[in-house]
């Protein structure tokens, strides 16, 4: 009796020590002298009796929770793809919504653009004289090319 005193002083009134006991006991990882010292541990003391219905109601329900089936790595890659799929789905769709809502913001509060202004306002008509003599006088002097040559010669 003094040792169980001495082992009530942890958790709920077990030490690690008893607490390890009785849950290799529940497990059923313990030697024959193990288990007859777990099973008067249990007998004689209220905390590690206490502690092993706890664990036990706690093994029960574990049993009864529902384990997901397994699934391969194909399916699952399968569906990762597929949500990425719809987000960016998603995502261009609003990208193209936002667009479509800043443009007509831009036109109903900008009014007339000024490339619109550019386009209606009237251009002056140039002669076809005064085209011709820009193209007869360049801008850059252009060096004469050798008879029969289409490489100028290097000026030097």
């Amino acid at each position: 009796m003094a040792t169980n005193v001495q082992h009530e002083d942890e958790f709920g009134g077990c030490s690690q020590l008893v607490l390890e006991l009785l849950s290799a006991y529940l497990d059923g990882e313990v030697t024959q002298e193990e288990e007859a010292r777990a099973q008067a541990l249990i007998a004689s003391s209220p905390a590690a009796e206490r502690f092993y219905r706890q664990q036990l109601k706690l093994r029960a329900a574990l049993r009864q929770v529902a384990v997901p089936r397994e699934q391969s790595v194909a399916a699952l890659e399968g569906r990762v793809w597929t949500v990425c799929r719809r987000r960016r789905r998603w995502l261009w769709g609003g990208s193209a919504a936002a667009a479509l809502l800043v443009g007509t913001f831009a036109w109903l509060v900008g009014g007339e653009s000024s490339v619109l202004r550019l386009a209606r306002s009237p251009q002056p008509a140039l002669s076809s004289g005064a085209l011709a003599i820009s193209l007869d006088r360049p801008v850059l002097a252009l060096p004469e090319l050798e008879a029969g040559s289409l490489v100028a010669p290097n000026p030097r």
